[in-house]
C-alpha cells in the first residue's frame, strides 16, 4: 500500500509564484472574450508549450494546490492526463509512488506517514480539491494508470490499494 513522507505537492519554491501567475494569466487570456484572437492564440501556444515540458509534472501539483481559480486547476489536471496518456515515461520510476500518492492527497485521501511513529498525517500544506470536474479529471489520471500500469508494472495491486484506501477512509471518518 502506499505511505509517503513527501509529495509532489507541498513541492513548492518562490519561483513557483512567477509560474502560478503566468499560467493563470494565459489561461484568463485563453479563456477571455475580452482579449483578441491574436492573444488567445499566443496564450494557447504557451500553454500547449508549458503542458509539453517535464517540469509540467510538478508544476501541475503545484497549479493544484495553490491556486484557487478552477480553470487554472482544470489546466493543471488536464496537463496531469495528458502526461500519463503521452509521456508517462518521462517520471523516472522512483517517483511513481510519490506520484500517485500526491494526487490521492489532492483528492482528499490520508496517508500514516512512515517517519511519524503515531500515524499521524504531516499534510498540512496539501488542499484537498473539491470541484467535481477537477476530481473527475484527477480520478480519470488514476484510471489511466491503472489501466495501462505504471512503467515496468511498478504498480501490481492498483484495484487492492484502491479498495483498501477508500475502506481505511471510511472508517477514520
Amino acid at each position: 500500500i502506499l505511505t509517503t513522507s513527501q509529495s509532489h505537492v507541498s513541492l513548492m519554491e518562490e519561483h513557483d509564484f512567477d509560474m502560478i501567475k503566468q499560467v493563470e494569466k494565459a489561461v484568463f487570456s485563453l479563456n477571455s472574450t475580452e482579449i483578441s484572437q491574436k492573444e488567445r492564440k499566443k496564450a494557447d501556444k504557451w500553454l500547449c508549450q508549458w503542458q509539453i515540458e517535464k517540469s509540467a509534472w510538478v508544476n501541475s501539483f503545484i497549479l493544484l494546490n495553490n491556486s484557487d481559480n478552477v480553470q487554472v486547476q482544470y489546466f493543471a489536471a488536464q496537463t496531469l492526463e495528458r502526461k500519463v496518456k503521452y509521456s508517462i515515461f518521462e517520471l523516472p520510476l522512483e517517483e511513481w509512488e510519490n506520484f500517485l500518492i500526491s494526487i490521492f492527497q489532492l483528492l482528499g485521501f490520508q496517508f500514516k506517514n512512515e517517519d511519524n511513529d503515531n500515524g499521524n498525517n504531516n499534510n498540512n500544506e496539501i488542499k484537498e480539491l473539491n470541484n467535481p470536474i477537477i476530481i473527475t479529471k484527477l480520478c480519470i489520471v488514476v484510471a489511466i494508470i491503472a489501466i495501462f500500469g505504471i512503467p515496468i508494472n511498478k504498480w501490481m495491486n492498483c484495484i487492492n490499494d484502491i479498495l483498501y484506501l477508500l475502506n481505511d477512509q471510511k472508517q477514520d471518518k
